[in-house]
């Protein structure tokens, strides 16, 4: 299987959902989505982070707030979707999305 790298994951999510450079809007909120792989146990994660969080703080931010989802805690605003499988990945983020709009 060849590796997928996660900005290609991004693409193809980004494409589905038809955003590219708009933050995505989840309720009231806005949130900047980013992909990325955590190679010590080879998941890909997605995730949304509140829009007001500045750039030099973002790689600390997501850090920690993927250890709190991690640990089922609060994630401090952060939203994230993961899976081994960047295909099933992408199903469930479109999934979930598609039942925002929906709504």
């Amino acid at each position: 299987m060849q590796e997928v790298l996660p900005f290609e994951l991004f693409q193809s999510i980004a494409e589905q959902l038809g955003f590219h450079h708009e933050p995505v809007t989840v309720g009231e909120k806005h949130y900047r989505p980013i992909v990325f792989k955590v190679n010590k146990t080879n998941h890909y994660v997605f995730c949304l982070t509140p829009l007001f969080i500045e750039p030099e703080d973002f790689f600390d931010g997501v850090g920690d707030a993927y250890d709190k989802y991690l640990d089922g805690k609060d994630a401090d605003g952060y939203m994230f979707f993961r899976d081994m499988n960047p295909d099933q990945l992408k199903v469930q983020v479109v999934n979930w999305y598609s039942t925002l709009v929906n709504e």
